[in-house]
């Protein structure tokens, strides 16, 4: 099967080459040339389209009806529109080649090697819209390490950006059945609102671990205090103002960063991904962080406590903010 979705990619590049332009195709995905610039010279050609590969197959794997393309002929169909792709290291760059080739969805990203170790940094975006879908980011000691973390790591890439074999699928939504079973979605309070918690009393340890003092709670593993309830959902812009205008308990509330929040996940304590006695009622849903992502301007990081994933929003969505100092 994957040496016949090889071979039909080709007579469609091919075709592409010479056939009048079209719009987009929703049901096409390229793998774009990494760049490897960052590497200093030590991972080879050979080296790059072998992880190309790796992505092209997994791509097919998980998206069911979609033709996957890579290779020397979508290099060459770059060309052939004035786009080197090896000298392609901006994030507009491969955005332009996804938009030249036509298709609906794209693969790009690039490796660095820092220290001996080989980072990847890989995005499935939206053609279109340029909107980032899904994000990882991998490492190993070799490429061949390398190209095994990302076989590992590939299943939840594509399905944090909704492959579900056809089409991609929206953000998971909260539901009152996500919550635990002994609490309900409680209504989200206004902004710069003081929330009320009725369901545990104050100065209360839990796990051993936090510290319920009134409506914060102190995380003794990192010295960190946290908001107690989620607040209503705000674009990243405003997430910050929304923190450091909230007077709870004397103020001097900030939006947490990415490692920061991270710190609260819990995957033993199920959905959502977070100690249930101490955060309450907390959606398994998008949570913004102050970290942005320096690769795409416009883009932040943000955690699903569904699944106690990281992945890349645009800073336009709304999510929940829990405030921290």
């Amino acid at each position: 099967m994957a040496a016949f979705r090889i071979w039909a990619a080709t007579l469609l590049l091919g075709a592409m080459l010479f056939a009048p332009r079209a719009r987009a195709v929703e049901n096409l995905l390229a793998v774009l040339p990494l760049d490897v610039t960052n590497t200093g010279g030590h991972m080879t050609k050979a080296d790059r389209v072998a992880l190309e590969e790796v992505l092209r197959d997994e791509a097919s794997n998980a998206l069911a009806g979609w033709t996957v393309l890579t290779g020397d002929n979508t290099i060459a169909l770059l060309e052939g529109n004035g786009i080197d792709p090896t000298k392609c290291t901006e994030s507009s760059c491969h955005l332009e080649m996804a938009r030249q080739l036509e298709v609906g969805r794209f693969i790009g990203g690039a490796v660095e090697l820092v220290d001996g170790t080989y980072t990847a940094s890989i995005r499935l975006m939206d053609t279109k819209s340029g909107r980032i879908l899904a994000s990882m980011s991998v490492a190993g000691k070799t490429t061949l390490e390398l190209r095994s973390a990302i076989q590992n790591e590939a299943p939840k890439f594509f399905a944090r950006a909704g492959f579900t074999g056809q089409s991609p699928a929206p953000k998971p939504a909260t539901t009152a059945a996500a919550l635990p079973p002994s609490t309900t979605a409680a209504p989200a309070p206004a902004a710069n609102a003081t929330a009320t918690v009725a369901t545990a009393p104050a100065n209360e340890t839990i796990a051993g671990r936090f510290d319920l003092v009134g409506e914060t709670v102190r995380d003794e593993k990192t010295s960190l205090t946290w908001q107690r309830q989620a607040t209503a959902k705000r674009a990243w812009n405003d997430a910050a103002d929304y923190c450091a205008g909230l007077t709870l308990a004397g103020g001097g509330w900030r939006v947490p960063t990415k490692d920061e929040l991270m710190s609260l996940v819990d995957i033993s304590a199920g959905e959502p991904t977070i100690n249930h006695a101490a955060f309450p009622g907390t959606p398994a849903d998008w949570f913004w962080t102050s970290t942005a992502y320096d690769l795409f301007p416009g883009n932040a990081w943000a955690i699903l406590f569904s699944e106690g994933d990281s992945n890349v929003n645009d800073v336009v969505d709304v999510e929940y903010i829990r405030c921290v100092r």
